[in-house]
């Protein structure tokens, strides 16, 4: 059972206002420049759209419902305006987006150009102080080590060994530890 004393949410009266935007046609002046000139909409297609405004608010005669369609040109000139700065905004970001990227790999470019520099100072300073190499020699009166088992078997020769740049390098360390030191503090003020 149910007892309704006034209905929720009368609409005594709806009064709807529309402004509706022409076309433009754009057309080339004398000048040579282009002009958009505004054409009002025909009163047939106003019609159409009333009755479109008609059914989607729920117009209702006996009420004393309005819907009053205007066809007014919109000002357009700021519109384009923000839309010329924002293009040279989007324009601007592009082209510095692009010289980032380019300095990036500029920056990388140099630095590795910098390093390749600085180990070949490295090595040099390191080729300074590690003894030079003698140039490899025929061992010389060298007497074969004589086999009495069989003598057809080739005499084997004893050859010295040479140091190797490592060996050299840590006797010169453990010689003259003050050059190793100055040619460490070469390369970091270089």
């Amino acid at each position: 059972m149910e007892h309704i004393i006034k209905e929720v949410g009368n609409i005594d009266r709806l009064s709807v206002a529309v402004i509706l935007d022409g076309s433009y046609e754009e057309l080339e002046n004398e000048a040579g420049e282009v002009e958009r000139i505004y054409q009002p909409r025909n009163q047939e297609e106003l019609d159409r759209l009333a009755g479109i405004v008609r059914n989607a608010v729920g117009f209702d005669q006996q009420r004393n419902d309005q819907i009053e369609i205007t066809n007014i040109p919109f000002d357009r000139r700021n519109l384009d305006a923000d839309r010329e700065m924002l293009d040279s905004m989007y324009q601007r970001e592009f082209y510095v987006d692009i010289a980032k990227k380019v300095g990036l790999v500029l920056l990388a470019l140099f630095g590795f150009m910098y390093l390749k520099k600085r180990s070949k100072a490295l090595f040099a300073a390191l080729g300074r102080i590690a003894p030079q190499q003698r140039p490899r020699m025929e061992p010389q009166n060298v007497e074969p080590i004589a086999r009495e088992e069989d003598p057809n078997v080739p005499p084997i020769v004893a050859e010295r060994r040479k140091p190797k740049l490592v060996d050299q390098m840590q006797v010169t360390a453990k010689d003259n530890p003050e050059e190793i030191a100055k040619v460490i503090k070469t390369i970091m003020i270089e």
